[in-house]
């Protein structure tokens, strides 16, 4: 069993499906043990308490070479805390020191500086920022940056990463958002609310697809919400949204999904045909091309338009 090769050991342990199995093989012998735990501790969160995963890496360091995804979620009042900040930066020292990343997810912290936030840009090929909010240039002991707060809509962040970013999405945006050239950019989703629809959207997509080459995919998802007639949401910004898709080389699909629900299943039809009408009405060019999608979330069902 000791003479083994290592590849093929490996790929025993990747058939393995469920978690009590590799649990099980971890403990059959040293020579299973690497393999099965590389799959158990690939993944790593950090919530408030970081003690079990500071003292896990402080008594077996090598299990820092199994983790390739790291999910944060801390809050202002954590990031305060000396002793965890200096545990969580232990903790980010080790991975980074011993493998890199493949994703990286921070969600709803709001202590982090501007430095900070800039390093951990550049941990993984995949992060993602969710409710991060930089300190403040009084809080910041740091060099003086840009006043903007937050990552999703803080350009100076976003092109930090423009250059090499494949995939993007945004959420939530209060105010209009300018975006810097995206030349590895393959797909930009966006979140709206069905009858709150935001009137400058489709000008913030045109900006991207004006400048991002390679764009295959850009996905206009509706919140869930209670509909009783169809949103008037289309007006001259789509007109030259559709311009600017039907002149793109790459030739790009639009995808609207849309998740609401309605009185009965006559009257869920009547508004989702409502909208694909709309859709094919504003944006002629790209539905003769075909690359409109219209997808009913609640049904699961898509439709080329």
């Amino acid at each position: 069993m000791e003479f083994l090769p290592q590849e093929l050991v490996q790929a025993i342990v990747q058939e393995i499906d469920d978690i009590s199995s590799l649990k099980s093989c971890s403990l059959t012998g040293s020579i299973f043990r690497d393999a099965s735990q590389r799959i158990l501790l690939h993944s790593l969160t950090l919530e408030r308490d970081v003690q079990p995963a500071y003292t896990l890496l402080t008594e077996s360091p090598r299990i820092a070479s199994y983790i390739t995804h790291l999910s944060i979620t801390l809050e202002r009042v954590d990031v305060d805390n000396d002793s965890l900040r200096q545990s969580l930066q232990y903790i980010l020292a080790k991975l980074v020191n011993r493998q890199p990343l493949h994703k990286l997810k921070i969600n709803s912290s709001d202590g982090f500086s501007r430095a900070s936030i800039l390093r951990l840009l550049t941990m993984a090929p995949v992060v993602s920022f969710a409710g991060v909010v930089a300190l403040t240039d009084r809080e910041d002991s740091g060099p003086s940056s840009p006043t903007n707060r937050t990552f999703q809509h803080a350009s100076p962040f976003i092109s930090i990463a423009a250059p090499t970013l494949e995939y993007l999405y945004l959420a939530g945006l209060p105010d209009r958002v300018i975006l810097p050239a995206f030349s590895a950019l393959h797909t930009i989703a966006l979140d709206s609310w069905f009858y709150d629809w935001i009137p400058w959207l489709p000008d913030v997509i045109s900006s991207v697809v004006r400048t991002s080459p390679l764009l295959d995919d850009i996905v206009v998802r509706f919140l869930p919400t209670y509909a009783t007639s169809c949103p008037r949401i289309f007006g001259p910004a789509l007109t030259m949204l559709d311009a600017d898709l039907a002149a793109h080389a790459r030739r790009p699909v639009i995808r609207w999904l849309l998740d609401f629900l309605a009185e009965d299943q006559t009257a869920h039809a009547r508004i989702f045909e409502e909208f694909t009408t709309s859709v094919r009405t504003a944006m002629p060019k790209t539905h003769e091309q075909g690359r409109i999608i219209l997808e009913d979330r609640r049904k699961q069902t898509g439709r080329l338009v």
